[in-house]
């Protein structure tokens, strides 16, 4: 197949449960896991970065409602430097700070609970920096957010499991080739997906399991 489409042989593959390895594709940087792995990371990085913010609220990290996520839009707070009758909105997390205070009503109980385990997140990740590594900030994100155990439940096989170990790897190269600290890393690996980088992801059939082989095009010539 075309690397295009090569999705499609994968999805099909997966629902059959059968084992399977990718020899060369792209498809890593676009997986679910790994786009909410550096959203986790953005925020990490700047806690006003909204689009960052709203996605990892809406991620299965936190899993705020649709309303919430409305809620919090429509809600968010003037800045403080903006002058009297200013239309300025301050920032989602301005927002999110001001729903999870004693007597708000934004949020219904089950999102302001996810709100407040996510904003405890966010602030012992922050704390973390300059004096962690990236990949440490990272791995403990998952372990914390529920994202590296809901990996596991991506349909058909641990690939999605798979995907964030290789990412954790991915963090590692990029912070010794001198992408230094969450925001850094996070800006390359989007980069990376808007480029749509060549890079399949991770292989969980080892060379010798009877697995079937999937080349693209270019890759079995």
């Amino acid at each position: 197949p075309t690397t295009t489409n090569l999705y499609l042989y994968e999805r099909a593959l997966r629902l059959r449960g059968v084992p399977y390895r990718v020899s060369s594709g792209r498809g890593f940087f676009q997986a679910r896991e790994v786009v909410d792995a550096v959203h986790l990371l953005e925020v990490c990085a700047d806690a006003h970065d909204d689009l960052a913010l709203l996605a990892f609220l809406r991620s299965p990290a936190v899993g705020l409602s649709d309303a919430a996520l409305l809620a919090l839009a429509t809600t968010r707070p003037a800045p403080p430097q903006a002058g009297p009758g200013s239309a300025a909105k301050g920032s989602l997390f301005a927002s999110l700070l001001a729903a999870l205070e004693e007597g708000s009503s934004v949020l219904e109980r089950r999102d302001q609970r996810r709100a407040l385990r996510a904003l405890g997140l966010v602030r012992d990740l922050r704390g973390m920096r300059g004096q962690a590594s990236t990949r440490e900030i990272l791995e403990r994100g998952l372990r914390e957010s529920g994202l590296l155990e809901g990996s596991l439940l991506r349909a058909g096989d641990v690939r999605g499991f798979a995907n964030l170990r290789k990412l954790a790897e991915l963090v590692d190269d990029l912070e010794r080739e001198g992408s230094l600290g969450p925001g850094a890393v996070a800006a390359v690996l989007a980069d990376l997906r808007a480029m749509d980088a060549r890079e399949s992801e991770a292989n969980v059939s080892s060379d010798d399991e009877d697995a079937v082989s999937v080349l693209t095009v270019h890759s079995s010539k």
